[in-house]
């Protein structure tokens, strides 16, 4: 009986291993395949420099930081400044504390506030 248990042990020892590298392997190959898509969902258009910033993520932190998804070179605009989000019913920008604040067609955007297209965000 003990040998059959000493057995066993060998077997589970040199089959962990082996069993946790197809795990990661299979990890791995599951995020390859639902990579973030590269073609953008919308385009937003810097009418100073006049750029186009393609907004790829459903949910987009727009400021100063190379850290940010949409990255404005402008010093107006603070580090961490606002987040643009996709849901359901449209796309929304949301203030994050920002010390100049964030404007949707001139109007301080409080809270979640609904952008539409050719909206002038600020």
């Amino acid at each position: 009986m003990t040998v059959i248990y000493d057995l066993a042990i060998v077997a589970l020892r040199i089959l962990m291993p082996v069993y946790a590298i197809i795990i990661v392997y299979q990890c791995y190959a599951a995020m390859r395949r639902r990579r973030r898509p590269e073609k953008p969902l919308v385009t937003l258009y810097n009418t100073v420099t006049g750029l186009k910033l393609p907004v790829i993520f459903w949910e987009n932190s727009i400021g100063r930081s190379r850290a940010s998804d949409i990255v404005v070179d402008d010093p107006a605009v603070s580090r961490n400044h606002c987040v643009l989000l996709r849901r359901a019913s449209g796309w929304y920008i949301c203030d994050t504390g920002s010390k100049g604040g964030t404007y949707v067609n001139g109007e301080e955007a409080v809270g979640r506030t609904r952008v539409l297209i050719d909206d002038v965000i600020g």
